[in-house]
């Protein structure tokens, strides 16, 4: 069931950002070319992922 349940993650998340999966552990990434307004955005845009993650993990249990 948990593999039903964590492959609609990757719905979840923008193709703008890589998320790779294994078993019970996920990682989403940003890549940007180094800057501190280029880093400064691809924070944003993971935290942005994360609490999106929290709401999808939280609608569907």
């Amino acid at each position: 069931m948990y593999l039903a349940y964590a492959g609609t993650l990757f719905d979840v998340i923008p193709p703008s950002k890589a998320l790779y999966g294994f078993a019970d552990d996920h990682i989403a990434s940003k890549c940007f070319r180094p800057s501190s307004s280029n880093e400064a955005d691809a924070i944003r845009e993971v935290e942005h992922s994360a609490i999106v993650i929290n709401d999808w993990m939280n609608k569907n249990r």
